[in-house]
């Protein structure tokens, strides 16, 4: 009986020492293994680097910049100063004072039989020796005064004949066709926005506007 007691004796003590060896060598279910607390460490910190590293705040950049933001010189050029406003307007030129002139022998045209055949070159197609819609004139001058300035600087014959007593001009040829080239009753006349006056071309002041004719006529008398 001893004996086998002793045997169950050591048999337990072996199991016994089997069971603390496997307890010893089985890690615990809390513990973690090299790997694994690298790979977590490395999880923690990375969470704990966004938690306390705050998000930079992108912006888009955007087609329209806020009006505060545009340059100086740009905002300065969306107005004109006062000042510089009251210098363009004083650059304005101001209205002169003008007169239309217009020398018309369109009469010749429809009795071009009567005019000296030498001389029908001289009459233009249209019948218009010379045509201006804006002559600057001065205070206190003349239709003959216009006539003369602009036809000898346009480089249109002009003769004319002054009385020496009363210096009054009369127009005896323009564009080399005289009074008489197409008949006894022929010659130039002028007339004044429409109207013939009855003094001479050197007597009349013009004014601002006018619309001056010199027309041949075929029976000017």
């Amino acid at each position: 009986m001893k004996k086998y007691l002793s045997y169950i004796i050591a048999a337990l003590v072996i199991v016994g020492a089997l069971v603390a060896a496997w307890i010893i060598g089985t890690p615990s279910s809390n513990e973690k293994s090299p790997d694994e607390e690298t790979t977590i460490t490395s999880e923690e910190t990375g969470k704990l680097y966004e938690e306390e590293t705050p998000a930079e705040e992108t912006t888009q950049p955007s087609d329209t910049e806020p009006e505060d933001n545009k340059p100086a010189q740009e905002k300065a050029s969306e107005a004109i100063p006062e000042e510089k406003a009251e210098s363009v307007q004083s650059e304005t030129p101001e209205p002169v004072d003008a007169v239309s002139l217009t020398v018309d022998c369109s009469d010749i045209l429809e009795n071009m039989e009567l005019l000296a055949k030498e001389k029908r070159g001289l009459v233009p197609d249209s019948g218009v020796m010379y045509s201006s819609s804006e002559i600057e004139i001065t205070e206190g001058e003349s239709v003959f005064d216009v006539l003369k300035r602009t036809l000898i600087s346009s480089g249109v014959h002009l003769e004319f004949n002054l009385a020496p007593v009363t210096n009054s001009a009369y127009i005896e040829g323009i564009g080399n066709i005289y009074e008489f080239d197409c008949g006894e009753r022929s010659g130039w006349k002028y007339s004044v926005n429409g109207e013939y006056p009855r003094v001479g071309c050197s007597d009349f002041k013009v004014k601002s506007g006018d619309k001056i004719v010199f027309v041949y006529k075929i029976k000017a008398y």
